[in-house]
């Protein structure tokens, strides 16, 4: 998703975070799949980068989802 939108590119963006969302909610990272689903929202209508605080928020939500899914099957 950050090289997507590093890019600009729209359609890599949407498909990124829509992959995203549905491995998030299916493994209940309710949080991160939200983030996604917001982020493929924007990409559907034509919005190809992240804001900064938007970026520093899907590292962050990303980063914890993952650390509790390391302690999960820990």
């Amino acid at each position: 998703m950050l090289a997507a939108s590093d890019a600009g590119d729209t359609e890599k963006l949407r498909v990124a975070s829509h992959t995203l969302k549905s491995n998030a909610a299916s493994f209940g990272a309710d949080d991160l799949a939200a983030l996604c689903r917001d982020i493929e929202t924007d990409a559907r209508t034509g919005v190809g980068s992240l804001h900064p605080d938007r970026r520093m928020r899907l590292i962050d939500v990303h980063a914890a989802s993952c650390a509790a899914l390391q302690r999960e099957i820990a």
